[in-house]
């Protein structure tokens, strides 16, 4: 899934080049009706095709955070992904509001 997620991008800049190739009707007439409905149509599909990866690799990313933390591993905090204050180097100074401590 993460590999369809880093395609996306490649693969919506692609679709939205394609009209570019169309060949213009016979008609005087400017063609954009069906080039604006293509448009929309492949924006509202990259939009849940986006939804629908996210979704997805959300819940991949949380399978794997769990089964870190089960084996021991990993310093996260929680869903934020915060290092612990009990996980943090002892020769860092310590800093506050009013600067270092």
């Amino acid at each position: 899934m993460m590999d369809a997620a880093r395609l996306l991008p490649l693969a919506g800049c692609v679709l939205m080049m394609l009209p570019a190739l169309w060949h213009p009707a016979t008609t005087p007439e400017p063609d954009t009706a069906r080039g604006t409905v293509y448009l929309f149509g492949i924006w509202a599909l990259l939009i849940l095709a986006a939804l629908a990866l996210s979704k997805g690799l959300s819940a991949a990313m949380r399978e794997e955070d769990e089964g870190d933390l089960a084996q021991g591993g990993g310093q996260t905090g929680g869903p934020t992904g915060r290092i612990s204050q009990a996980a943090a180097p002892r020769d860092m100074p310590d800093f506050g509001p009013d600067g270092p401590r």
